[in-house]
């Protein structure tokens, strides 16, 4: 039976990811009326040439990746900071008011950190190889802790 070795802080950063996409990301309002918007309401109702379109396929696309690697936390840290800048020049300055953004970028700091001191099932010690690191899920070669 192969052993192997399971980054749960890896899982737990892209866990809380998922929770982050489906968070509201942006409010629409006009006078009485509001429509709050979670990430995946973003990427299908901007345009592909909408500030918001990228930053929400980085996020949404390391999001998918964290579950294989910690790498994904990359384009996660790349996506949140760009959505915030959109948002600020499309909404002349202002921070978004949804928890979506900040829980995003919690979650990608996680799922980096996971990649510098992976915890979990497996992990006694640093890891011996470099697949410890970069895989969520790795086998554990026979001369590791």
């Amino acid at each position: 039976m192969a052993k192997v070795r399971v980054n749960v802080l890896c899982l737990v950063g892209a866990l809380l990811a998922v929770a982050a996409i489906f968070s509201t990301w942006i409010t629409l309002g006009f006078m009485f009326w509001t429509k709050e918007m979670n990430l995946i309401d973003v990427f299908n109702q901007v345009e592909s040439s909408s500030d918001f379109w990228l930053p929400a396929v980085l996020f949404l696309v390391g999001t998918i990746v964290a579950f294989v690697s910690p790498l994904g936390g990359v384009m996660q840290v790349i996506g949140v900071p760009l959505f915030i800048s959109a948002f600020g020049s499309n909404a002349d300055g202002k921070l978004p008011s949804g928890i979506g953004p900040y829980l995003g970028f919690a979650a990608a700091i996680i799922v980096l950190a996971s990649l510098a001191y992976p915890v979990g099932l497996g992990y006694r010690a640093k890891p011996a190889g470099i697949l410890g690191r970069v895989l969520t899920i790795s086998p554990v070669s026979k001369g590791s802790p």
